[in-house]
C-alpha cells in the first residue's frame, strides 16, 4: 500500500502588536487576506472561520507560501484583498457601499466587500 504525503506549507504569524503570541497556521487554511492601505499590516480570513488581525509583514511573502489562484481587488476604502477562488461560496450586491461595489462571501462565514462589479469578478475568475 501506498501512502500519499501532503506538501503542506506552513507559516508563523508574527504579529504587529508584541502582546499578541506567534501563531502556526497551515496556507491552505486560507480563504482571504486583506492588506490595510500603505502598510504592511494584513490580515487573514481562514475556512474555518477564524481571522488573524494585524499580522505583520508583507502579505506577498504569504502569497507566495499558497499554491492556489488568488484574485486581487480593491476594497471601497484603498485596502487591497486577495481572495483564494477556490474558497468563494458567493456574490452579490454591496448594499453599505458604493455602487461599484460587491460582496463576496468566502469559506468559513466571512463576507469581504472589493469594488468592481459581479462581471469583473469572474471575468478574473475564467483567467
Amino acid at each position: 500500500m501506498m501512502t500519499k504525503t501532503l506538501n503542506t506549507q506552513s507559516l508563523t504569524l508574527i504579529f504587529a502588536r508584541a502582546d499578541q503570541a506567534p501563531v502556526q497556521i497551515n496556507v491552505a487554511d486560507i480563504a482571504a487576506i486583506s492588506v490595510v492601505k500603505n502598510t504592511d499590516i494584513h490580515s487573514l480570513h481562514m475556512k474555518n472561520g477564524d481571522t488573524h488581525f494585524a499580522v505583520a509583514g508583507p502579505a506577498a511573502d504569504t502569497l507566495a507560501r499558497m499554491d492556489v489562484k488568488t484574485i486581487s481587488m480593491r476594497a471601497p476604502f484603498g485596502d487591497v484583498v486577495h481572495i483564494v477562488a477556490d474558497a468563494i461560496e458567493s456574490v452579490g450586491p454591496n448594499a453599505r457601499c458604493e455602487d461599484d461595489s460587491i460582496r463576496v462571501g468566502v469559506m468559513g462565514g466571512h463576507t469581504l466587500p472589493v469594488l468592481g462589479q459581479q462581471k469583473d469578478l469572474f471575468q478574473k475568475l475564467v483567467r
